[in-house]
């Protein structure tokens, strides 16, 4: 029995040791990671040479890959087994450059031509733009070249950088920041090392301690956006701040703000004050533009660029106490806030804004501050300053100025793309058209009767703007700063 029990625990160890190793065998079909390979003195994949010269192709690969060579022409090029070729009559040859680590392997091909040295045009020299770069942490820049002749034979370039924990290029020439501190990368002909350039790379950290830069401002996080819109505040100066946008993109290249937005979810509104869409967009509307409560100025504004809600800017017929006193104001700065996630609603910074907060007034010693944590937007915020024809139009000028967005779009009452906002429709059927509301009241004069002067302005109608009376439904697309 004893004997049994062995042998039937042999047999049992012996059918898991075949399990085991069935399911440890080595897995071909998952694909190992191709090595890396730069041919470092043929970055245009073609090469012109002399007849009876020697030319050393430069293959470099990731460490511990092996590289071979072929021609598939080797009486006319013939080449070696560390990539040295041999011009050895007129004509082409194709040259494959394998690297291979362990079952993986990368391939590309040189097509060489052999010329007679009497065809054969050299580099006499060459130029080489930007000589002199500073990049934030994590940029990239390509290198332009210039030779001289235009028409030399071999245009193949050869860079090298003297510290490559700064600043690597690659053998197409894009330099890349890798850390902070300086960097020279020299530029040469491969076919006349004489011919050659030095480049001075100055690689700068990030501005914002912590946060990386980005491409895009879709792509930060709002922990992040408070982040840099902290530096911006911060900044010495509105142009230092805006240059600290710039380097995070949250503009173009020019400084230029673009309308590039972010998604927001929204909750907790009612059905008939919610489009069912989960996401609305935002975009970055100012830098540096409003005044915070506590002093100094907020570093970025941002605006929904999609309507978000449909509500009236009071229950009662009346523009009396102006936005300081409308149900609108205590609506955004209570309900609607809380409907924010905590994530945005929790960085956001109180400003002060500027309205006629009496009504129907000419007289702009009438506009007072408000401290807000939401707001809508003035007429002056999006359409610059008023027609000089307009009664109220003193008042509705110092109500705040034109943001950034708007001014660097071009907008003006005339010139109204960027003003249309999508989505006020699918809120409520009884919306006025695809107005959405600013917090200017609207200043007709004593002529104008009772009904008129209830009014204040909106727009978004097609890119116009107008006005509408205050109890009726309207488009809610409010701002906000970091």
């Amino acid at each position: 029995m004893k004997g049994t029990t062995g042998r039937a625990l042999a047999m049992l160890c012996v059918v898991m040791i075949v399990v085991v190793g069935l399911f440890a065998l080595p897995q071909e079909a998952v694909a190992a990671t191709k090595p890396t390979l730069e041919i470092g003195r043929v970055n245009t994949g073609k090469l012109t040479i002399r007849k009876g010269v020697s030319y050393k192709l430069g293959a470099e690969a990731t460490k511990g890959a092996k590289l071979s060579y072929k021609s598939n022409k080797p009486k006319v090029v013939s080449v070696s087994k560390t990539g040295a070729l041999r011009a050895l009559k007129k004509g082409s040859a194709s040259i494959t450059v394998t690297a291979k680590k362990g079952t993986a392997k990368t391939t590309k091909k040189v097509k060489v031509s052999v010329v007679a040295p009497s065809g054969f045009k050299p580099v006499k020299s060459l130029k080489v733009a930007p000589t002199k770069k500073t990049l934030a942490l994590g940029k990239s820049l390509k290198l332009r070249i210039t030779l001289t002749p235009t028409n030399a034979s071999n245009k193949n370039i050869v860079y090298k950088s003297s510290n490559t924990k700064v600043a690597t290029v690659t053998a197409s020439g894009k330099v890349v920041a890798r850390k902070p501190g300086t960097a020279k990368i020299t530029v040469a002909s491969a076919d006349n090392a004489r011919a050659k350039k030095v480049v001075q790379i100055t690689v700068k950290a990030a501005s914002v301690s912590g946060v990386p830069v980005r491409n895009s401002f879709a792509s930060y996080s709002w922990a992040e956006l408070k982040s840099i819109a902290n530096a911006i505040s911060a900044a010495k100066s509105d142009a230092a701040g805006l240059s600290i946008a710039k380097e995070y993109h949250l503009t173009d290249a020019s400084g230029k703000l673009t309308g590039e937005t972010k998604s927001v979810s929204i909750g907790g509104l009612s059905t008939a004050a919610q489009n069912e869409l989960p996401l609305y967009d935002v975009r970055v509307a100012g830098i540096r533009h409003d005044t915070k409560v506590g002093g100094g100025k907020a570093g970025v504004t941002f605006e929904f660029e999609t309507v978000v809600a449909a509500h009236a800017m009071n229950n009662a017929l009346t523009i009396s106490g102006g936005w300081a006193a409308c149900d609108m104001r205590s609506w955004l700065n209570n309900d609607f806030f809380y409907t924010l996630p905590s994530e945005v609603r929790s960085n956001i910074v109180e400003v002060k804004k500027a309205t006629n907060n009496t009504g129907n007034t000419g007289d702009p010693t009438k506009v007072t501050n408000t401290n807000d944590k939401l707001w809508l937007l003035s007429y002056t915020e999006v359409y610059g300053d008023a027609y000089n024809d307009w009664y109220g139009r003193d008042v509705l000028n110092v109500e705040g100025s034109q943001y950034k967005f708007y001014r660097d779009t071009e907008t003006t009452y005339v010139h109204t793309f960027y003003v249309h906002k999508e989505g006020l429709q699918s809120f409520d059927s009884t919306c006025q058209g695809s107005w959405w509301w600013l917090r200017s009241p609207q200043p007709l004069g004593p002529n104008f009767s009772e009904k008129d002067i209830y009014c204040f302005r909106v727009a978004g109608s097609g890119g116009s703007s107008g006005a509408l009376a205050c109890n009726e439904l309207g488009g809610v697309s409010p701002g906000f700063c970091y």
